[in-house]
């Protein structure tokens, strides 16, 4: 999309819900997504789907991606008891994208 608006993601996370996010990101009309990292804690499934949706690299860790000045989202695809320490270190920076809720139900219990 020559001239259009662009959104480069870092998606943290390469099991089923960053696949599912990697896909949807396919679908966005409009706007010109280009998934530009893909990490996670088991670097055979982040090279999997980096080839599989074409990303430009795989990271080891979030900070990898932070650095990155051209991203401008990081899209947190972890289990739930991980997104609160990945979110402390991209919410300053503005570019964090969560499917799910930060933490834990306030009280601690569980959702109903």
């Amino acid at each position: 999309m020559a001239g259009g608006a662009r959104v480069r993601v870092g998606i943290v996370g390469a099991g089923f819900v960053a696949h599912l996010h990697g896909e949807a990101y396919r679908q966005v009309r409009g706007v010109e997504v280009e998934l530009r990292w893909i990490s996670s804690a088991r670097p055979e499934r982040a090279a999997a789907s980096a080839a599989h949706f074409g990303v430009g690299g795989t990271a080891p860790d979030v900070a990898t991606i932070l650095a990155d000045p051209a991203v401008d989202v990081v899209d947190l695809c972890v289990p739930n008891h991980l997104h609160a320490p990945l979110a402390v270190a991209a919410v300053p920076q503005g570019r964090l994208q969560g499917g799910r809720p930060q933490g834990p139900p306030q009280g601690g219990g569980r959702p109903s």
